[in-house]
């Protein structure tokens, strides 16, 4: 089986859509999400709907759990909360019910998906290090777990003390060791790479690739800034 999996789209219409428009030459079997599909973008309701009839698992994030708890939302910087309240003005009822659908953490085979650490899902702690690393594998039985939440490919492994930035390309999995694997951002990278980052997951060659895609992100950027969210979101994509 290949797994495109995908994290922190964050309403970039742009991006998603150049994304699902490549998987077609990528012989993807499934495509998962990781959460945060909403948040910052200009297009959460889209967005949403696409991801609808493409995957087949969803993992709540922060951003979506945001729309589920006003206390929760509290703590999000000024930047984050006019978001995600601009963000909840521009769902229905059915894209909120569709929102209470997603799961904390999802086993599947001999990995686990996440949002930010398995330590504590609820709580979207970072898996930033290696020190975060030790602990989050402590709260995962599987050979490997993907995550997001942090916008930068990471590749984690266990024991090693040490972690590494996930350069664009294909890594081939050691058996006999576990992995904690950032997939990355879709529509909003943080690594100054302005690219698309997502992950190929291919479990019968035990590999994964990182996959970086130009998309019209000077569009993306435009939008943000029309529809009167934070400058700062749409500075973020260039």
């Amino acid at each position: 089986m290949r797994y495109l999996i995908l994290s922190d789209i964050h309403g970039n219409l742009e991006a998603l859509e150049r994304i699902l428009t490549e998987q077609k030459t990528m012989r993807v079997d499934t495509i998962y999400s990781l959460g945060d599909i909403i948040g910052y973008g200009a297009n959460p309701r889209e967005c949403l709907q696409l991801m609808m009839r493409h995957a087949q698992c969803f993992i709540c994030g922060n951003h979506e759990y945001a729309i589920l708890s006003d206390e929760y939302k509290q703590g999000f910087n000024p930047f984050a909360y006019k978001a995600i309240e601009w963000t909840y003005n521009q769902l229905k009822k059915k894209d909120v019910d569709f929102i209470k659908t997603f799961s904390m953490v999802h086993v599947d085979n001999d990995f686990t998906l996440v949002h930010g650490s398995p330590q504590e899902p609820e709580t979207f702690q970072y898996v930033d290090d290696s020190y975060d690393a030790d602990t989050a594998f402590r709260s995962v039985t599987t050979r490997l777990c993907f995550i997001g939440h942090t916008h930068i490919p990471y590749l984690f492994t266990e024991g090693a003390r040490r972690s590494s930035y996930f350069e664009e390309g294909k890594f081939v999995f050691d058996k006999k060791k576990r992995y904690i694997i950032n997939v990355g951002s879709v529509g909003q990278p943080r690594d100054l790479d302005k690219r698309l980052s997502c992950a190929l997951f291919d479990d019968d060659e035990y590999t994964v690739e990182i996959v970086r895609i130009a998309y019209d992100n000077k569009k993306a950027a435009g939008k943000i800034t029309q529809a009167g969210l934070p400058q700062v979101l749409a500075d973020r994509l260039s």
